[in-house]
């Protein structure tokens, strides 16, 4: 029998990965799943651990890293005293900054920033010293009645290596019993609320585990392979102030979240078959969408075509464009351009059409989109569905009804996404 290959993770972590823990047992408890994951497809793992918690422990977070084949090279520990982090923090910091120089990480797994003190200082001392580096911060569960809110918006499929985790979390003998964190039941019951909430929809009938992140910030390269080249500077733009722009401007967490939210419903309660999406900026989204989504498969195999939209000169007709149909806007200011290939490709008008945008500013060109689909193709209504990140709720509205996702809404007149310039909505009558 042919093994088969282990299931990629689910987004570009880099080649060498860093995961960060306080104690001895909390890089098993919050990602030890994923950290097996990652070492089964190839990565290079680094585990360290910044407070000295005894030899007993370390050698208890040995043997745990030893099961995903991580030897004694790939482990550390600090030499702060369990407890006492916080009244250390320039020395964790001259740690951390070893580290970071010795083995170059590409992604940092840390923890989210709980109510336990030793996780805060860890956290806060890790985000300044890794600041170009993907983070993800990582969850372990609470005795405290005062939880802190963890908000995830990506998650990791560790369903064929729950039982290592499992394994890995076992090797801490001397915690049993102290606590609910390295219980089993407490880890499955956690890595199966994580996976379902990942796969919420109505369709859904899936079963498994996971663990689940909180996107702190991704490394440039990423962000540039994605989105384009991260700008951080918010200037004066058109009158609008530099506060009040950076205040309504995108962060990486609402846009990866609502990506996944847009994916979820086009692909998994909508099941497309196909996608259209516009040249340039939407197809960013688009592409990210699908990236966060689908399984590789799927992906490599999904329909994707680009419509075009394009002013009208008034001086002129513009030429036409070989392969695509010309579709006049309403109100003939301007023209979308819809490759034939979507036709060709469904003669019977059978495939889900998912129409996917990373902005509706007054909505035109989706209207002008939906209607040549409607009434040129005779696609029925059902088959077509539009997704998108932004809209804006005082101008946008189609003739059947609002746009189908409506993921993040905005009152404002000023919007900024990663990769383009400002958006600026017009206000009611304009």
């Amino acid at each position: 029998m042919v093994k088969e290959p282990p299931e990629l993770p689910q987004m570009d972590y880099g080649e060498t990965i860093l995961f960060l823990g306080a104690h001895c047992d909390d890089i098993e408890i919050g990602c030890g799943g994923t950290a097996a994951k990652l070492v089964a497809v190839g990565h290079k793992i680094i585990f360290a651990v910044a407070t000295d918690c005894g030899s007993e422990r370390q050698a208890e977070a040995r043997a745990a890293a030893h099961i995903i084949g991580l030897n004694q090279d790939s482990i550390f520990f600090s030499t702060i005293l369990d407890g006492k982090l916080d009244q250390n923090k320039e020395q964790l910091q001259r740690w951390f900054h070893e580290l970071r120089q010795r083995f170059e990480p590409d992604t940092v797994f840390v923890h989210h920033a709980d109510n336990n003190p030793d996780h805060q200082t860890v956290f806060s001392v890790a985000i300044r010293c890794f600041n170009q580096q993907t983070i993800l911060q990582y969850y372990i569960p609470q005795m405290d009645t005062r939880r802190t809110e963890f908000s995830p918006n990506v998650t990791e499929d560790i369903s064929e290596y729950m039982e290592t985790k499992l394994r890995m979390c076992a090797c801490h003998n001397s915690q049993a019993g102290k606590g609910i964190y390295l219980d089993p039941g407490t880890l499955t019951a956690t890595a199966f609320l994580f996976f379902k909430e990942a796969h919420s929809t109505p369709k859904s009938k899936l079963s498994g585990h996971a663990e689940a992140f909180h996107i702190h910030i991704l490394r440039r390269a990423v962000a540039s392979h994605y989105y384009g080249e991260p700008d951080s500077t918010f200037d004066v733009v058109r009158g609008a102030s530099a506060q009040a722009f950076r205040h309504h401007s995108y962060d990486w967490t609402n846009l990866v979240n609502g990506a996944v939210r847009v994916g979820r419903y086009v692909f998994e309660e909508f099941a497309a078959d196909a996608v259209i999406t516009f040249s340039g900026h939407s197809a960013i989204f688009a592409s990210l969408v699908m990236v966060k989504v689908l399984p590789r498969e799927r992906l490599l195999g999904m329909p994707v075509y680009l419509a075009m939209a394009r002013d009208i000169d008034p001086a002129g007709t513009p030429p036409p464009l070989p392969g695509f149909a010309v579709v006049r806007g309403r109100e003939g200011r301007f023209e979308v351009l819809v490759p034939h290939a979507l036709a060709d490709a469904d003669p019977e008008r059978k495939k889900n059409i998912a129409i996917i945008d990373d902005a509706i500013t007054t909505g035109e060109a989706i209207i002008t989109l939906k209607h040549y689909l409607l009434d040129t193709l005779e696609y029925r209504r059902a088959s077509i569905r539009v997704g998108c990140f932004v809209c804006h709720e005082l101008t946008t509205s189609l003739p059947d009804g609002r746009p189908d996702v409506w993921e993040f809404i905005t009152d404002t007149t000023a919007y900024r996404l990663p990769w383009g310039d400002p958006l600026w909505f017009p206000r009611p009558g304009q």
